[in-house]
């Protein structure tokens, strides 16, 4: 679908790709396991992937047909390199797609043109490649205690408006903020939800995250 060379070519910075072994591993699930398709495919960083530990993805979700694709600390042009791959075989339905963290950390003052251009791109590769789908359901970047500084929450906030202005341009995407989960009655992150990391989401937090948009998914899977 996209290289490393195609994205820098449309002006993206692609400052390294990884994850092969967690692409690799997925392609042997879908080896070993027949593929439903027109599900609901979940994809995108670790807020995604931390999800399958234990049982909690498939409890939170047991009533829909789901598949959890997220993996590592994946980046916007991960998540383009590995489209083909990952996506296609399942031809969702609706596509839960959750990235943009892992880009704000390491571009810093960059990442606001790299999301702008890479998630626009992931939106219009979803219509070019996915013509059927009912909904994308796009979720924002989120704040964490472990990364509670001004410059970089401001820079979380860019690209959460620009992500909203792009789903905005698309019939099928929804920009689904969920972010005022997040904080208690001071207007303070709640420190409860998140693991010892301070970074990801504890069992606690995917409770209510999942009671949130199971709704969200009710509304448009219609299998």
């Amino acid at each position: 679908m996209f290289s490393e060379v195609d994205l820098k070519s449309l002006g993206m910075l692609v400052p390294s790709v990884g994850f092969e072994s967690s692409i690799e591993s997925f392609e042997e699930m879908d080896k070993k396991n027949t593929i439903k398709k027109g599900g609901i495919l979940f994809y995108g960083d670790s807020d995604i992937g931390y999800w399958r530990r234990g049982d909690r993805f498939a409890i939170d979700f047991s009533q829909f047909p789901v598949v959890n694709r997220g993996f590592g600390g994946a980046r916007i042009w991960e998540t383009l390199i590995y489209f083909k791959r990952v996506i296609l075989p399942h031809e969702p339905s609706v596509l839960v797609y959750n990235c943009g963290d892992n880009d704000v950390v390491r571009l810093k003052g960059n990442s606001s043109e790299n999301i702008k251009i890479g998630f626009d791109l992931f939106l219009q590769t979803v219509e070019r490649q996915l013509p059927d789908i009912e909904k994308v359901i796009c979720l924002p970047i989120h704040p964490a205690p472990q990364r509670n500084d001004l410059e970089l929450w401001d820079h979380q906030n860019h690209g959460n408006q620009i992500m909203k202005e792009i789903c905005d341009g698309y019939s099928f995407a929804l920009f689904e903020d969920y972010n005022h989960l997040l904080f208690d009655d001071l207007n303070l992150i709640n420190e409860n939800y998140f693991l010892k990391d301070r970074i990801h989401y504890n069992e606690d937090f995917y409770c209510i995250l999942a009671k949130y948009i199971t709704p969200i998914l009710k509304k448009y899977f219609k299998g």
